[in-house]
């Protein structure tokens, strides 16, 4: 396995992995979307992340396929935003999408906005200044450590920074892994598909 950074023009295989990776999310918001539709809205997604600034980890395989992502942010190493591309990008995006799935991606944001409850102490927003957006591997290399090999790639990206994720509650996998690389839980929201812990890493930690 090859670690590399990722690319705007990797957001293809990264929307494949994603689709692969989290189908009950997919087939809720985009049931009635095809496969080739909906892998575009997905790509121009991960593009807008690209191009705000958001950063890749990718794991390849030995033939050079890409397996696993992990998408971050960082406010002590900003990425140049490309506002002209992000114009564009959102253009196409709404494009792709039906006026019934934008109302309820939208009302699920605020379910979340609306659940979120924060533990008592500094919120994440103070302890953190990197966030990881998205994480996975396809299914048919899961088991094989890559996760725990991609997390642990990430956070030497972010030595000197707190970092925030969220982790559904039900993915006990995923908690452990998260637990054992020094995250604690600081709060807890929902949204159409169940309940998410807020994890934060204090800089140092």
């Amino acid at each position: 396995m090859v670690l590399e950074k990722g690319r705007v023009s990797d957001s293809r295989e990264i929307a494949t992995i994603y689709r692969a990776a989290f189908p009950e999310s997919v087939q809720f918001f985009f049931a009635k979307k095809s496969p080739l539709r909906l892998l575009d809205l997905l790509e121009l997604s991960f593009r807008l992340v690209f191009f705000w600034g958001g950063q890749a980890l990718l794991v390849k395989d030995q033939q050079g396929a890409v397996v696993a992502y992990c998408l971050f942010t960082s406010r002590q190493k900003p990425q140049n935003r490309n506002y002209w591309a992000l114009l564009t990008t959102g253009i196409k995006l709404i494009g792709k999408i039906c006026p019934f799935e934008a109302i309820r991606l939208a009302f699920n944001k605020l379910l979340v906005f609306a659940t979120t409850k924060r533990d008592k102490g500094p919120t994440r927003e103070l302890v953190s200044s990197a966030e990881i957006l998205s994480i996975a591997v396809l299914p048919s290399a899961q088991g094989e450590g890559i996760g725990t090999q991609l997390l642990h790639a990430v956070l030497e990206q972010l030595p000197n920074e707190g970092i925030a994720l969220n982790v559904r509650t039900k993915n006990e996998a995923a908690r452990r892994l998260y637990e054992s690389a020094g995250f604690q839980v600081c709060g807890s929201t929902r949204d159409y598909l169940g309940e998410w812990l807020m994890l934060i890493k204090p800089a140092g930690g």
